[in-house]
């Protein structure tokens, strides 16, 4: 995890979209990879379609096969 230097700045929305790629990346490994989008979702209790976006907004790749 990183440490954050708060004299320095914080960018409020860069932390924000690591922490989102971060949370995505991991529910995607734990659900597998036989509709891994879709259970992924569930585990994040977003819809696929918000999830989707998001995967393709921040360049996420993982297996779909």
């Amino acid at each position: 995890m990183r440490t954050l230097n708060i004299a320095e700045g914080i960018d409020f929305y860069d932390e924000v979209t690591r922490f989102e790629i971060t949370l995505i990346r991991l529910a995607l490994e734990r659900s597998g990879r036989n509709q891994a989008a879709a259970a992924a979702a569930r585990l994040l209790h977003i819809k696929p379609t918000t999830l989707n976006v998001k995967i393709k907004l921040y360049g996420i790749e993982y297996s779909r096969s």
